[in-house]
């Protein structure tokens, strides 16, 4: 059985997500092509909440690993549905890991370096976005603190 395999296989959908997204991080290329080929390879998934990204939350994994899973999402998926929803993703990805204390840059780059070029653009170009253009209020998004912690949410208004 090869690791696409086990992990399509795995009956907890949330920890084959977060197993598809170490696979496919050290996968090589070739692999990782094979991943956004086949996704969603017409398994159900569950994804890291976004608005919880910045959250220590029991039983779960790490901020880090939660907002890395959830940056990787874009690279996998290779924006098959609408971009634009992706951008807002990374924007709640952008701003939960500057919360986090994670380094944003670093982390952005990271997942760049294995992504399309797409989605390697999207990606670099958001980074050197002017503070502006990537603020929670230029994507309709606002922190609230709660008893969660620091959430990244959709602003109603």
């Amino acid at each position: 059985m090869t690791k696409i395999d086990s992990v399509l296989a795995m009956s907890d959908r949330a920890k084959a997500y977060y197993e598809l997204v170490k696979y496919y991080k050290y996968a090589s290329a070739e692999e990782r092509n094979m991943i956004r080929t086949g996704w969603d390879f017409n398994r159900e998934w569950i994804y890291p909440d976004e608005t919880t990204l910045a959250c220590n939350i029991s039983n779960m994994p790490s901020c880090a690993e939660r907002i890395e899973a959830a940056l990787m999402y874009d690279s996998i998926e290779n924006f098959k549905f609408d971009k634009r929803d992706s951008l807002i993703g990374i924007c709640i990805v952008y701003h939960s890991a500057l919360e986090a204390g994670i380094n944003v840059v670093q982390l952005f780059k990271d997942v760049a370096k294995i992504s399309d070029q797409d989605v390697s653009n999207t990606l670099i170009s958001f980074l050197e976005r002017n503070e502006k253009d990537k603020s929670l209020k230029a994507f309709g998004l606002k922190k609230i603190v709660d008893e969660c912690g620091i959430r990244i949410i959709r602003d109603p208004k």
